[in-house]
């Protein structure tokens, strides 16, 4: 039961973590833990934005949910609910393709070259990635809700495509910050 699924949670993060951790020491050496106030304050007003961020980021579809239940009822939640999870699926792509291309993008920055042709592929990439994603959204809106929801959830075939107009324009708006990313200006 739920006991069980707790632990096998927790044993996974804990041998990810220590994974991690061996990587990073192979790759940096031990680590020097001194911790220090002034440094942990320091740390925290300069991440806050990234806070602030990621907070709405995660906070955000909960609360709609939460509000398109209030205005609109049970079945109205459930039907965005549905939709929203298959974007977020659908937006791991994009997580995907930024790691592949970060790390050469990283190296091409503080080695202050030439990027702009490097940019272009991977405005091209992302653009397409979206494209391909609004278009299954919109022309496979009833083949997806078929068989990822059955027909109780038909009337989500009219909300896809415009939650694949939502996946362009994120998947259109990773090429300039994945390279705000690659400058380290998160």
């Amino acid at each position: 039961g739920a006991p069980v699924v707790a632990v096998a949670f927790a044993a996974s993060r804990m041998i990810s973590a220590s994974m991690s951790y061996r990587v990073l020491r192979g790759a940096l050496g031990p680590a020097r833990l001194t911790p220090s106030l002034r440094d942990g304050w320091r740390g925290l007003r300069t991440g806050f934005p990234y806070f602030v961020d990621a907070t709405l980021t995660n906070a955000s579809p909960h609360l709609e949910v939460l509000l398109i239940n209030a205005l609109a009822g049970a079945l109205a939640a459930g039907l965005y609910q549905a939709g929203t999870r298959l974007t977020q699926g659908t937006l791991m792509l994009g997580g995907v393709i930024s790691n592949v291309f970060l790390p050469p993008l990283s190296k091409s920055v503080k080695g202050h070259e030439n990027i702009s042709r490097s940019l272009g592929t991977i405005a091209a990439v992302f653009v397409g990635a979206g494209a391909a994603c609004l278009l299954v959204f919109w022309l496979g809106a009833s083949e997806l809700t078929e068989r990822l929801y059955g027909e109780a959830f038909s009337p989500l075939v009219e909300i896809l495509p415009v939650l694949g107009l939502g996946v362009f324009l994120r998947f259109a708006a990773g090429a300039p910050g994945l390279l705000l990313s690659a400058d380290g200006q998160q």
